[in-house]
Formats: structure tokens, sequence, C-alpha cells
């Protein structure tokens, strides 16, 4: 696994604990034991249990999933200018994309977010090739049932 494909995984799981808004999660107890357990009911601890916010947790875990790939794609944008033919080498407007659907997944749609990264890391091809296959289905379709048809009209 690659580390795009590792920085994806870590970014979606980080994307679902983020959206837990009630469940708050211990670690250790008063006698500083290991001792995880998650509370669905919200119970904020007390004297001898402390707590946090699944959510918090996840949303840092998100926030540094985009910065990890960041550094990634600023690696890869050296490499391209080094040699645009690489395939470990990213064209700086790809970077770009990457970063902002990032910063976009975590600040406005997170399902958007995770979407752009898996398709992006996990179908062969990455974007592309998803595009080139719809339009290609599109044309085989018409092939068969006639010039009039159209996949996406109702």
């Amino acid at each position: 696994m690659n580390q795009g494909k590792t920085n994806a995984v870590a970014g979606t799981g980080a994307t679902i604990l983020g959206s837990s808004t009630v469940s708050r999660y211990r670690v250790t107890t008063s006698t500083k034991t290991f001792s995880p357990k998650i509370y669905r009911s919200g119970f904020k601890g007390n004297k001898y249990t402390n707590t946090f916010k699944l959510g918090k947790l996840g949303n840092g875990l998100g926030w540094g999933a985009v910065v990890v790939g960041f550094g990634f794609d600023m690696i890869a944008v050296v490499e391209w200018d080094r040699n645009p033919d690489s395939k470990n080498g990213v064209h700086p407007g790809k970077a770009a994309l990457n970063t902002g659907m990032g910063i976009y997944g975590m600040l406005a749609n997170p399902p958007a977010g995770v979407a752009y990264s898996l398709v992006d890391n996990y179908y062969p091809g990455g974007w592309p090739a998803a595009l080139n296959y719809s339009a290609g289905l599109q044309e085989r379709n018409r092939a068969i049932l006639g010039p009039r048809f159209n996949l996406y009209k109702d």
C-alpha cells in the first residue's frame, strides 16, 4: 500500500470518527490503568474517569491526514519538476486539487472529501480512468440502444 492509499484510509477513518457527536471515550481511569471504553450516552466523566469526545479526535486526525497528504504531494511535485514523466510525480495543479478537496472535506462536506480521496487512490487509474469509463459506457449503450439514448436523462 503506498502512502496515498494509507493516508486515504486514515482520512476516511478520521471522518467517520469526526462524525461522532455524542460518544465520549475513556482511555485510563484514576489509577492510570489502561481501560478503554466508549460512553454512547455522552457521560463526561468524574473524579475517577476522564473522557474526551470522539468527534474532536476524529477532527484532529482528519486535519492531520490533510497535512500529511499535502506533504506527500509536495514531495511528488518536486519529483514531477525533476522529471515530468515520472510515475511518482504529481502536477502542481493536481496537488492543489488534492489539498483543496481535503480542506473542503474537512470544512464543508466530509462525504465528498472521502469519495474524492477513495476514487483517486483506489479506482484503477484514478479520476481520469473513472471519467473515461463513464464516457465509454455512454457510447457503448448508444451503439446498442440507438443514437438518442442518454444515460443521464430521465
